[in-house]
């Protein structure tokens, strides 16, 4: 499980290698409260630009822990790049995955 607890953690990606076009991110997710348990869902869409790290999904809103249900990245370049998603916790990176994505490939989370 990936959970974003603080309003200080957010996720993002790090993209390195050649990489003419934008690889595309789709995150889907819900939001849980605290004190009762209320549940809202959300996804978002982003892609890298090529030359930053990108936010792939922000922190929840205070009192609301926010679960990853799904991650997709899409590499549609014609060579491989290498993706690396990470914890941004108050500008301290925490790596969760890092993985080659080669012309064509997808990496995919899903929360089980």
């Amino acid at each position: 499980m990936i959970a974003l607890t603080s309003t200080t953690r957010q996720l993002e990606l790090d993209l390195t290698g050649a990489s003419s076009l934008p690889c595309t991110i789709v995150v889907s997710f819900s939001d849980r409260r605290y004190f009762d348990g209320s549940i809202a869902i959300g996804t978002t869409l982003s892609s890298s630009n090529g030359t930053s790290d990108v936010i792939i999904c922000d922190n929840p809103p205070s009192g609301m822990v926010r679960i990853i249900d799904t991650i997709s990245v899409h590499n549609p370049n014609g060579s491989s790049v290498t993706a690396r998603i990470y914890y941004d916790e108050s500008n301290t990176e925490f790596t969760i995955i890092q993985t080659a994505l080669a012309s064509g490939d997808t990496l995919f989370y899903e929360d089980e």
